[in-house]
């Protein structure tokens, strides 16, 4: 899921960077932010994960507006199969829309699931 993730960001018009990280200081805008959190959502009797819970946290940073590209970036993700729901969160003179992504991936067939 994370390499799906990173192509979607690279194909991205307009998004001059993206990271896991936190970089030490802020230079190139726009830029993205995400980070990954997966957990088992169903386990079979040998504790086989059939089905994994994923949450993606995106925070799109601009020192312009950043809505065309956070609406690019979630219009990618629910293609991927994910619910999203974002929020503005601008902090320092940025521009932030921060996304969060849900889905369930079934680990056998690789179909992506609410």
């Amino acid at each position: 899921m994370k390499q799906e993730i990173a192509y979607l960001l690279s194909s991205v018009d307009g998004l001059e960077d993206f990271s896991t990280d936190y970089p030490q200081e802020m230079a190139t805008f726009p830029c993205a932010i995400y980070r990954t959190a997966a957990e088992g959502h169903a386990i079979d009797a040998y504790r086989n994960e059939l089905q994994t819970k994923w949450t993606v946290v995106i925070e799109v940073y601009g020192i312009k507006s950043v809505s065309d590209l956070a609406a690019n970036i979630a219009d990618g993700m629910r293609k991927l199969g994910f619910k999203v729901s974002d929020k503005d969160a601008n902090v320092a003179g940025l521009k932030r829309i921060v996304l969060e992504c849900r889905a369930i991936v079934d680990n056998k067939t690789k179909i992506v699931f609410l």
